[in-house]
Order: structure tokens, then C-alpha cells, then sequence
């Protein structure tokens, strides 16, 4: 059979096309949406880095969670809100950036970032993160925690006692440290600036060796894989009990001022004090995290007040190291 031209054949496609009904031309590929879009009640969270943030996962949980509270969306009905809006965010640059933008109407913000949060935003604190190896300050019921500088028993100054510290300092200038995330305040902020204010020692990112948990710090560090740890103090103690190892399989060399843990924080108009849609979401998030919706972390009451030395821990960190030190 004689094979036509390629103009012929284009020809006749078209005129075949020509001979469709218009209707069946122009119908749409894809559905279109009539109506106003629903309006969302915006939560913001961090993406998980070492132990901080959270995860798709349990974010979704506790969406499903708030929409099946029926209390819960009739305040958020009544406040104009139709459901909950989930945005993850890219480190805590990111996070901080969109706070100041005020883009969430509720986030769980790492400490580091509330501290650098720009004041204008007016953030509100309702609650704050707290695990079993956290600390319980005498004011009140607040959770604070500590940071730690620790050796390894393979380290030259483990035994050294009490520690030269001119020559302790030029050791630490150059020996790797195995950290977790660049935006905890008990993890990193705290004990470097307490290691720095002591010996004078400022290391660099580069400097770091970043693990995934706490854990993984003082299992790095008990091993012997690197000489030094810098971690939450109350880590080292959970870790070293849950694998039996001995207790002098550490040396605890800096440790940090108390801390306050990771707070949440909702709009001013949305702060339980004044907002019944506010006193509700703080009970639901409280209820989820107890129901361990949130794995290990559960949340406890807080406010503003709660966190007022943390911009000043912050800015001395910020003059002593550098205010853009973090996880590349």
C-alpha cells in the first residue's frame, strides 16, 4: 500500500478535526472550581532536624485530630476558618522568615527561632514542648533543660583534673564536634556559648560532625567515634541508662545555663485569654500530645513571660560566634 505524503496526511487531520462537533472542541481538559476557596486556619512547623520539628506524618495526625473535635470547629466556624492548613518549613530560616511575615495563625517554633523572631510579629506563646529527661524549674511549672560539653574516655583530657585550660582550649580548636540541630537552644546555642565564655573557643560549622539525635551524640561520643559531644545534659543521662553503658563513659566539662524548651505560638487575636477559638486549640493540642500524638514530646502551658531571657542568650551566642552559624 503507497504510503501518502506527510502534508496529506496532516490535511486530512485537520479536516477530520473540522468536521467535530464544536461542543466536543472546546469542552475543558479539567474541572474547574466555582466559589470562594475555603478559608484555613494556618499551622506552621518545622521539618524534622535532629529532634527538632516535626513530621508530615504526625502533622496530618493532628489534623485529622482537630477536624473530628466537633467543639473545636464550631469556634473555628464561628471565627470565619473552614479546617486547618498544614506548611512545612525549610529550616529555620525559612521559619523565621514566615513568622515575621506573619504567615501562620498557629507554629511550633524552635526556641532559637522565637528568640529571633522579629517582636513586631506579636506572636503569642500557649504551650511549650516537654519529654521525660526535661527538667521542671522551682518557678512554677516550667520545663527548662541544659546543654553539655562532654569527652570521651578517649580523649587526652578525660582523666586531666582539673583541666589546663590554655591547653584544653588549643585542643578543642582543633578536635571535631558531634552536635545535633543548629536551631535547638539546650542542643547547641547554650552550651556553645557557655564553651566560649569559658575557654574562648568559637568553632565554625565546619568544625561540626551532625548527627540525627541527641542520642547519636552520646553514642558518637561513647564509642569513640569523635572525642567530643555537645548535646542536651539530660540526653547523656537517658541514653547512657537505656544502653546500660557505665556512667564513666563520659566527662560532662561545660555545662550550660537552664533553658526554656520549644514553645507554640499562636497569633495576638488568636491567644486563649482573649479568643475562645485560642482556649479550644490549646486544649486539643494538649489532648493530642498526651495521647502521645506527638511521640515523646508532650505540651504544658506557657506564656510570653516564660521565655524573656532567651533574646539575650541569644544575642551573646550571636557575638561570640556569629549570628549565621547553622546546619548547611
Amino acid at each position: 500500500m503507497p504510503r501518502l505524503p506527510i502534508r496529506h496526511l496532516l490535511l486530512g487531520i485537520a479536516l477530520l478535526l473540522a468536521c467535530l462537533p464544536l461542543a466536543a472542541q472546546d469542552a475543558p481538559t479539567t474541572p474547574t472550581m466555582s466559589g470562594p476557596l475555603p478559608r484555613l486556619f494556618r499551622v506552621g512547623y518545622l521539618r524534622p532536624e535532629g529532634e527538632a520539628g516535626f513530621t508530615r506524618g504526625q502533622m496530618e495526625a493532628l489534623r485529622s485530630r482537630l477536624l473530628a473535635d466537633e467543639v473545636l470547629m464550631a469556634e473555628c466556624r464561628a471565627a470565619g476558618f473552614d479546617g486547618f492548613g498544614l506548611y512545612e518549613t525549610d529550616g529555620g530560616r525559612d521559619m523565621l522568615r514566615r513568622l515575621n511575615a506573619r504567615e501562620f495563625d498557629l507554629a511550633f517554633v524552635p526556641l532559637r527561632v522565637w528568640a529571633e523572631q522579629n517582636p513586631a510579629a506579636r506572636y503569642e506563646v500557649i504551650l511549650q514542648t516537654r519529654r521525660e529527661r526535661d527538667a521542671t524549674a522551682t518557678r512554677g511549672n516550667m520545663v527548662l533543660q541544659r546543654g553539655a560539653v562532654f569527652l570521651s574516655p578517649r580523649s587526652s583530657f578525660f582523666a586531666q583534673d582539673p583541666l589546663d585550660g590554655e591547653a584544653f582550649a588549643a585542643y578543642l580548636r582543633r578536635t571535631r564536634m558531634a552536635v545535633v540541630t543548629s536551631e535547638g537552644m539546650a542542643e547547641f546555642v547554650a552550651p556553645l556559648t557557655a564553651l566560649a565564655e569559658r575557654y574562648g573557643v568559637t568553632p565554625q560549622a565546619s568544625d561540626f560532625l551532625w548527627m540525627e539525635s541527641n542520642a547519636e551524640v552520646v553514642k558518637a561520643v561513647v564509642s569513640g567515634l569523635v572525642e567530643v559531644g555537645v548535646c542536651e545534659q539530660g540526653a547523656i543521662e537517658e541514653t547512657l541508662a537505656a544502653s546500660g553503658a557505665q556512667e564513666r563513659m563520659h566527662r560532662v566539662v561545660v555545662l550550660s545555663r537552664p533553658v526554656a524548651t520549644d514553645p507554640v505560638v499562636v497569633r495576638p487575636e488568636f491567644a486563649p485569654l482573649d479568643s475562645a477559638l485560642g482556649r479550644e486549640l490549646k486544649r486539643a493540642l494538649r489532648d493530642f500530645s498526651i495521647e502521645t500524638g506527638f511521640g515523646p514530646i508532650s505540651l504544658q502551658s506557657a506564656t510570653n513571660s516564660d521565655y524573656t531571657d532567651a533574646p539575650a542568650l541569644l544575642g551573646r551566642f550571636n557575638e561570640l560566634m556569629g549570628r549565621e552559624i547553622r546546619r548547611p
